[in-house]
């Protein structure tokens, strides 16, 4: 739609960009309430849709993000030893008081 190509492009065409991109604002259509139950339904759609055996879920996306946001809220987030340490150090240069670590 834009013109451009698919990566490669051509011998001897230009390089560009291809993308095109819509944004919908549903408050101008069926209203944003609308959209999001329908949204809803359909996640709970897939999410009930019986699965092959040895599969307990359907993962959309997102789950993971939330899974590890939900995970991270309750234990921190995870900074490597050496990380912690720059960190700890730039702290005392700017006298800002670092937190107790676990």
């Amino acid at each position: 739609m834009s013109g451009g190509f698919c990566p490669p492009a051509p011998e001897g065409t230009i390089e560009c960009n291809n993308v095109l991109l819509i944004v919908w604002d549903p408050a101008h259509f069926a209203g944003a309430a609308h959209s999001a139950a329908e949204a809803d339904r359909l996640i709970q759609w897939i999410r009930d849709t019986p699965r092959k055996a040895g599969f307990d879920r359907i993962q959309l996306p997102g789950d993971r993000s939330a899974a590890v946001r939900a995970q991270r809220l309750v234990e921190g987030i995870p900074v490597a030893e050496a990380v912690w340490e720059q960190l700890t150090r730039v702290a005392g240069k700017l006298h800002v008081a670092v937190p107790e670590g676990e």
